[in-house]
């Protein structure tokens, strides 16, 4: 039978679903109902009425008990087995029996109510009115917590860019003192030759690490706005591991920290960015070296297999807890350092190795035992020159139970 209303079905209106197999109970449900100016859908059977709970939500069930094929019991197992159905209120309204044992059945099944033919129209209406009321209620519950869901979120949006722009202003600043505080020095001409030497170096490195931060806001902001590309084409992967290598073994080997590498004359080659795959191996890279202590290790391999080619970057670090681990890739978020310390770098690096990889059409997974233990991080990329233009993303992520630097 087709939908009936009684009133304009505006939106927000809770419906009602009258379930009944004859025609002339279904009119008489309607005149009684239409008081309410509540919208009503009618079924005839218990399959369309099925139909109906799946297109829409409704306050409450009117069901009739004795149905050809599905009957009402039937039709409220079915209702209560399904999870986004089970809360819906059901009153079953029958003649078929005033026996208690029936009744009682008919409670068992799910339902709220039970009311026996012929019934008091203002009893009904009643009953229909505090389960429309109550549907509005929790309707009106759902959407404070969504709001409430909202105002955390953007509040929390709000401190996370606070203590980012809070960061990236240490972080500009620490290399900018260094720089001016040698430059002074340059300056008064007052330094021998090997002072002014360290003078230089120092100035060196320093612009080096704030063009390596300018470059990564830079490439966040590319990510965010979908206009970091690939410019893709032959390369061998092992070169491209062995350079990022070389560009951050000064500043392991300063840190009394030793990076294994085999460099056997072997070759990987594939299709891919040989740039942004040189980021994504200094990123890692880089990552290792800021949390791994004096006399560590760190040991970075790669082959290629069955059409893939591997990046493992792995250290013995101070590791990360595994409830940080769902936190890993998220842009500007960091684990809570030791007591004492200050949170290193702006927690982007990681976020840009994913997008990278995952523009290549690869994944990049990182493991840890826990705290202490280290990390392992391990980049799988493509090597057809098909799958790195697509940009469909892998699977990234931290293996469970891990947890990374």
């Amino acid at each position: 039978m087709a939908d009936s209303t009684q009133a304009p079905r505006a939106a927000d209106e809770p419906a009602i679903l009258v379930v009944d197999d004859r025609p002339a109970n279904i009119v008489a449900f309607l005149a009684v109902l239409e008081p309410l100016g509540q919208p009503v859908v009618t079924a005839t059977t218990g399959q369309e009425a099925l139909r109906h709970l799946l297109q829409r939500d409704f306050a409450l069930m009117l069901i009739d008990v004795q149905m050809p094929g599905m009957d009402g019991f039937e039709l409220a197992r079915s209702i209560k087995s399904h999870p986004r159905l089970a809360a819906i209120p059901i009153i079953f309204v029958t003649a078929l029996s005033r026996d208690a044992t029936h009744v009682f059945d008919g409670y068992a099944h799910g339902a709220v109510d039970y009311l026996l033919k012929p019934f008091e129209p203002a009893m009904l209406r009643a009953k229909v009115r505090v389960f429309a009321e109550l549907y509005r209620a929790q309707r009106t519950v759902r959407q404070l917590e969504r709001e409430q869901r909202a105002r955390e979120q953007a509040e929390a949006a709000n401190r996370m860019k606070d203590e980012f722009l809070a960061t990236v202003s240490h972080e500009l600043r620490t290399p900018l003192n260094a720089i001016l505080s040698w430059a002074r020095l340059v300056r008064t001409g007052a330094l021998d030759a090997a002072r002014l030497s360290k003078a230089i170096d120092t100035i060196e490195r320093n612009a080096q690490a704030q063009a390596r931060l300018v470059d990564d806001l830079l490439d966040v902001s590319r990510v965010v706005c979908g206009k970091l590309l690939l410019h893709v084409g032959p390369l061998d992967l092992r070169a491209v591991v062995g350079e990022a290598i070389d560009m951050l073994r000064p500043a392991a080997e300063a840190k009394g920290v030793a990076i294994h590498w085999s460099e056997d004359g072997s070759r990987i080659p594939m299709v891919g960015d040989a740039l942004r795959l040189r980021q994504v191996v200094c990123n890692l890279v880089a990552n290792a070296v800021k949390f791994t202590p004096s006399e560590g290790r760190i040991d970075v391999r790669a082959d290629a297999q069955d059409g893939y080619s591997r990046v493992v970057v792995e250290d013995t670090g101070r590791g990360i807890g595994a409830d940080f681990l769902p936190n890993l890739f998220d842009r500007f978020r960091q684990e809570a350092p030791p007591k004492g310390r200050e949170p290193e770098g702006l927690g982007i690096g990681l976020s840009i190795v994913k997008h990278l990889v995952e523009l290549h059409g690869g994944s990049v997974v990182a493991e840890s035992e826990g705290p202490g233990r280290g990390a392992r991080f391990t980049v799988v990329v493509p090597t057809d020159a098909g799958a790195a233009r697509s940009g469909a993303p892998g699977r990234s992520g931290a293996a469970s139970p891990s947890a990374s630097t």
